[in-house]
């Protein structure tokens, strides 16, 4: 599996919470960037190591989606919008996952929030799954 390790900060972050409660609670005080990019880490381990998805890769759209991934899926820079990750299951299948952390645990994915994954899920020409 190939992954790109995440800046120092975002991942020292990520390993000094052992519990969900801890990392919640720490990520209430800082920027809504580092509690995004935290996330966004927390997802891709996940899902790199839930074997429920079957995931052969899992990359993050800041730079580890490999050019010729990019090229299938008919998605460019500004097509990333909104995706902020890309997984390839093991039967070559590809999803779209947007990562969202939202302080309050109730709170649902809005409609504009959502916008930038449909549009990239519509320029890949139904090689995304959809879940």
């Amino acid at each position: 599996m190939s992954v790109t390790p995440a800046p120092p900060s975002v991942s020292s972050f990520l390993l000094t919470h052992e519990r969900w409660e801890d990392l919640w609670r720490a990520l209430g005080s800082t920027s809504s960037g580092t509690k995004g990019e935290v996330f966004e880490l927390l997802v891709q381990e996940y899902l790199q190591l839930e074997a429920k998805y079957d995931f052969k890769n899992v990359w993050n759209t800041h730079g580890q989606v490999p050019a010729a991934v990019l090229k299938k899926l008919n998605l460019f820079n500004r097509d990333v919008t909104g995706i902020d990750l890309v997984a390839e299951t093991r039967g070559g299948k590809y999803w779209a996952i947007q990562c969202k952390y939202h302080q309050d645990e109730h709170a649902s994915l809005t409609r504009d929030e959502a916008t930038g994954l449909i549009a990239g899920r519509n320029r890949a020409r139904d090689l995304f799954e959809v879940a």
